[in-house]
């Protein structure tokens, strides 16, 4: 029996390398810059070089972690690539494990589920996962999943698709209604709290708490007001993706997509009538091993 689980996320923005065992049974995540998003041609289908960087990242993780069990998922990016085929083949046939191309609806119950898990949040919750090529929001009541919706909308293809309009306003209202938080929560619009995950809100966290100079943790529970989140905005308007990587508490493979996550971010909050939101550490990752 394996005594140590790795599960390696190939998301839009970025690769993630998760751990779990006894010790740390909350697990430990390390990121790397891996944009897959980036890596789909005209034709929407995954370039070659990208799969060799997939491949490196598993063979050293493999070699890193020799006695570990191996999981492989990937998300909205490689959901969205026409050759997922070659993709799941040459992976496997190259490394020995199986990637599993996570559907809208496991992606969002893994997301609930690690939000439960790690942050225990009771009464009714709304949450929201900003990836880079989607947005999942996702209603939970008394700890179950009630309904959720995933949006074609990420910090990578906002900023790829609108790069004339650093609002972004037009393309998120197309995309995130007004009347969308109403559906997803069947009309039933009562006290909630609104709950945020993933790395873009994790780094908005991070740049609230150097401006204020304190330091960051990965630990649930933080608020993030509607206040902090337009005052990142409007710091990184006009600001080049050179000069965003420079900002405090930023992380510097974010920059060029951090003000579009902002504006979705912010976008939420407004339709949710919602000045604040709750951090939580937990997400796809934690809530993988819960499916």
């Amino acid at each position: 029996m394996h005594k140590k689980q790795i599960l390696i996320e190939f998301g839009s923005n970025t690769a993630k390398v998760f751990s779990l065992s006894k010790i740390k049974p909350l697990g430990k995540t390390e990121v790397y810059p891996l944009r897959l998003a980036d890596g789909l041609d005209s034709q929407d289908r995954l370039a070659s070089p990208v799969m060799d960087e997939m491949i490196r990242l598993i063979d050293n993780t493999k070699t890193e972690h020799p006695h570990a069990k191996i999981h492989l998922i990937a998300t909205q990016a490689l959901r969205s690539a026409r050759n997922q085929a070659e993709i799941i083949d040459r992976l496997r046939d190259t490394t020995g494990l199986s990637l599993q191309i996570l559907s809208p609806q496991d992606e969002a119950r893994a997301a609930f589920m690690g939000i439960m898990a790690v942050s225990r949040i009771q009464g009714d919750m709304l949450s929201f996962d900003i990836g880079g090529a989607s947005t999942e929001i996702i209603f939970g009541k008394n700890g179950k999943l009630k309904q959720w919706k995933s949006f074609p909308i990420g910090a990578v293809n906002l900023t790829m698709d609108s790069p004339a309009d650093p609002s972004f306003e037009s393309q998120i209202n197309r995309l995130i209604t007004k009347d969308a938080i109403a559906e997803i929560m069947l009309s039933n619009i009562g006290s909630f709290r609104l709950v945020g995950c993933g790395g873009s809100v994790n780094t908005a966290l991070s740049i609230a708490l150097a401006h204020h100079s304190q330091s960051y943790s990965e630990d649930s529970g933080h608020e993030l007001y509607l206040a902090e989140i337009t005052r990142q905005i409007e710091l990184m308007r006009p600001l080049s993706a050179g000069e965003i990587a420079a900002i405090a508490g930023m992380d510097p493979t974010r920059a060029d997509i951090m003000l579009a996550a902002l504006c979705i971010i912010r976008h939420i909050m407004d339709i949710s009538h919602k000045e604040s939101f709750t951090i939580s550490g937990g997400g796809v990752r934690q809530g993988y091993f819960l499916l």
